[in-house]
């Protein structure tokens, strides 16, 4: 499976999930209902694919990298501390059909100098 099936299959199971349409991730719209959802799915492609920030932006509601990043470390810091969204995450990778092993922590050390295993809840910062 290449990077872009990985992106559609996230796409795919985020709006699934939600009950949305992948039209809904692409609008421009800021309410909460879309928005988190939209964060999701940048979470879940910049984890578990090898694309760009760039890329991801534009495939998920042409968004520029900034906003991907952004969506990263929005969910990332809510795996600390909101257990909705530790489920969400974690269910939402259980359906997916690929497993990405250490490219979170990869990203972690590189950019964020901290490993977070949301699905035990552990946290531990260098």
């Amino acid at each position: 499976m290449d990077e872009e099936e990985k992106l559609n299959v996230i796409i795919n199971e985020v709006c699934k999930y939600f009950k949305i349409t992948s039209n809904d991730l692409n609008k421009k719209v800021r309410k909460r209902n879309i928005l988190f959802p939209r964060q999701i799915s940048h979470f879940l492609s910049y984890k578990h694919t090898k694309l760009s920030l760039a890329v991801i932006g534009y495939n998920i509601g042409g968004k520029d990298h900034a906003t991907v990043l952004y969506s990263y470390n929005t969910i990332l810091n809510e795996l600390s501390y909101n257990k909705t969204t530790v489920k969400i995450i974690s269910e939402l990778e259980n359906n997916l059909e690929f497993i990405s092993v250490g490219k979170i922590i990869e990203i972690k050390f590189k950019n964020y100098k901290e490993i977070r295993h949301y699905n035990n809840s552990f946290l531990k910062k260098y």
